[in-house]
Formats: structure tokens, C-alpha cells, sequence
């Protein structure tokens, strides 16, 4: 008999709001330029909404999040934006301002949930309903690059690159205006030692972590050519290496990188601004040197770079 009448009030909402069977469903797929993903704990629907758990779907998007005990908030950092959202919250505020969403916030199984449709305008894209699917479809239109167009802009970086090796050689030559000094200065201006180059939790620390504010500029150490600029694996994230000879420096948990691979640099040029990508906790710059080419690989290379730089 419960069983009838319970049946029956689901007939009539349907009826009286149009509202499709799938919105009394969690199981709903997600879909990211193409790629499926799932979550755990997974998403739910509520009132015709898809809810995501905020940590998951902003790391599927390789952005940042962390739990703030005093704001009793969770904080998550894409690009140069900010978002800072409570439990309940029906106004989160995105680089300091509130922004509206069509349903508040909600902590379940532990973890933070947030309306699938704020969460896709963060990250500026769009988003669709697949009814065949039972998908929400998340695209970022025309920044989206293609194969074809990947390949084109990596064969340009190549002809750059080789463009400017060309020039090196030749006469009229403007590099030798940036033969390294041998002398590295600090690489954040007022940035604070947060970690010391050593052993550290049972692990070796390669370098100094040099903690400021998000987006303080990073400066090149010396003179020198970029040889890396982009995302480096290990831990590192966003991350510029610079070649000075027989040395090397690596500036790594960048938020964004400001040269490109075949850049050459004058000392104190700006290269990237402070961030925390990568396995990194709190923003800061993790700065390496390096003796004998690439400053990549856990090897013998290393040294401390306190030994080579000063504040003074």
C-alpha cells in the first residue's frame, strides 16, 4: 500500500513540474572536453541540479584546492582566479566578489559539493545536457585545440627555436648580451626561506623554497637561455629552467610562466609569478642549481643554492 502511494506522488510531480525521471537519479555521467570522469564520493542530483565534489572536479581540471580552518571554507585557485565557498553557501565569492548560484553548496559523505554549472562557468566553459547520454557535457568552445592545431603550434615553437639557434651563430649575434655573469641574485623580491635545501622527511630537498604571495613576480637568477618552460613531471608543475653555461636554474610551482623554450634572459627579467602548482602546499618558488647542463634529475648535479646566492 506505501509502496502505491509513493509511486503515485512521484506520477504527480512529474506531472504537475515536467520535471524528467533522471533528475530523481545520482547517476549521471560527466564528461570534460570529451573525456569521461568519475568522482568519488560521486555526484548526485538535487532539485535538477548536478552536484560535484568540489576537491575532484578541481583537480580533474589541474587546479588547486585547500580547506581553510579559519574561514571554515574551501578556496580553490585556477589561473588568476579565486573562489572561496562555505558550507550552504548560495554566494561564493570569486576573486573577492559574490556570485549568485542557482543552489546552495553542501557538505555530504565528507566532502564539499557544489552546482556542476558554477563549477564549469569557474573554469569557463559550457555546459550541456546529453538526455541520451544522461550526461553533463563541459567544453571549453574555441580555446579547445584540436590534434592537428596542437601539432601546428608545436612544429612553430620548433622553427622558433631553431630560428633563433640560427641567429646565435651568426654575426650581429644580440645574445652575447646575455653570457652569464656567474653571479645569481634572489629570485623573489621580500621572499622568505620555507623550506631549506637537505634531507627533508625522509626525502632530499634539491633546492630552496622560497614562499611569497600568489602571483609575486619571479625573476631569472642570471643571464641566460630558457631551455624549459612549461609542466614538468615529479612535482614540480609549472615550472622554468634556465641555462647559464656550465650551471643551471630551475623556478618551479609557478602559477603561470611568462618565457618561452629559446627565450634568452637578462638577470632580474621577470619569468613567472608565484603559485603552487604541482605537489606544493603552500605558494612559494621551489629555486634549484644545478652544475653541468639541464637542471633535470635527481643526480649529483645538484647543489645548494645558498652557496651561490645572496640577498645582499
Amino acid at each position: 500500500m506505501h509502496r502505491i502511494i509513493i509511486s503515485a506522488a512521484v506520477f504527480l510531480i512529474l506531472v504537475v513540474t515536467g520535471m524528467p525521471a533522471w533528475a530523481f537519479s545520482d547517476d549521471v555521467q560527466i564528461f570534460i572536453e570529451e573525456k569521461e570522469y568519475t568522482f568519488e564520493p560521486p555526484p548526485f542530483i538535487r532539485e535538477g541540479t548536478t552536484m560535484v565534489p568540489m576537491r575532484n572536479f578541481f583537480e580533474s581540471m589541474d587546479a588547486e584546492v585547500e580547506w581553510c580552518n579559519e574561514k571554515r571554507a574551501a578556496l580553490g585557485y585556477w589561473n588568476d582566479k579565486e573562489v572561496q565557498i562555505t558550507n550552504n553557501a548560495t554566494s561564493p565569492k570569486v576573486n573577492g566578489e559574490e556570485v549568485k548560484i542557482n543552489l546552495p553548496s553542501e557538505i555530504k559523505n565528507g566532502s564539499l559539493f557544489m552546482p556542476i554549472r558554477f563549477a564549469a562557468e569557474f573554469f569557463e566553459h559550457d555546459l550541456e545536457w546529453d538526455p541520451d547520454k544522461r550526461a553533463v557535457i563541459l567544453d571549453n568552445g574555441d580555446e579547445r585545440l584540436t590534434e592537428e592545431t596542437k601539432k601546428a603550434d608545436s612544429s612553430k615553437v620548433e622553427e622558433e627555436v631553431d630560428e633563433g639557434a640560427e641567429k646565435s651563430d651568426g654575426e650581429g649575434d644580440s645574445s652575447n648580451s646575455y653570457e652569464p655573469t656567474g653571479d645569481f641574485i634572489w629570485p623573489v623580491e621580500g621572499g622568505q626561506v620555507v623550506s631549506e635545501y637537505g634531507p627533508r622527511g625522509g626525502r632530499f630537498h634539491y633546492g630552496l623554497d622560497i614562499g611569497a604571495d600568489k602571483g609575486t613576480p619571479i625573476l631569472a637568477s642570471d643571464n641566460g637561455k630558457v631551455i624549459v618552460s612549461g609542466w614538468e613531471s615529479d612535482g614540480y608543475g609549472y615550472s622554468v629552467v634556465i641555462e647559464h653555461g656550465e650551471y643551471s636554474t630551475r623556478y618551479a610551482h609557478n602559477s603561470r610562466n611568462l618565457v618561452n623554450v629559446g627565450e634568452y634572459v637578462s638577470q632580474g627579467d621577470i619569468i613567472a609569478e608565484i603559485g603552487r602548482t604541482g605537489n606544493a602546499s603552500c605558494f612559494h618558488v621551489h629555486f634549484e642549481v644545478r652544475y653541468g647542463g639541464h637542471a633535470g634529475g635527481n643526480t649529483d648535479t645538484h647543489r645548494d643554492p645558498a652557496n651561490y646566492i645572496s640577498r645582499e
